[in-house]
């Protein structure tokens, strides 16, 4: 019965840091890149960028996939009024 008790605690510390591991404060800012609704939404969340690398990295590669977004939307459909945009949180 002991050796179940033990086996449990050990458990439990584990999930614990493994939770608690998770919740460290990310490095870089976190940029948020959202799109027009056609709804009464004035924003709808897109994606995040949120890695831990310093510097610019979550900025650029916010605004890359923006570009990408655009110009993939506008190429399919060049009456499109979706606008996407990136803010930084």
């Amino acid at each position: 019965m002991h050796g179940i008790t033990a086996l449990t605690a050990l458990a439990t510390i584990v999930i614990l840091g493994v939770i608690s591991g998770g919740c460290t404060p990310m490095a870089g800012a976190t940029y948020r890149l959202y799109r027009s609704s056609n709804d009464s939404a004035p924003r709808v969340h897109f994606a995040s960028f949120n890695s831990i690398r310093s510097g610019d990295f979550n900025r650029q590669n916010c605004a890359m996939t923006l570009g990408l977004l655009t110009t993939n939307l506008h190429r399919a459909d060049p009456s499109s009024t979706v606008r996407f945009w990136c803010a930084v949180e």
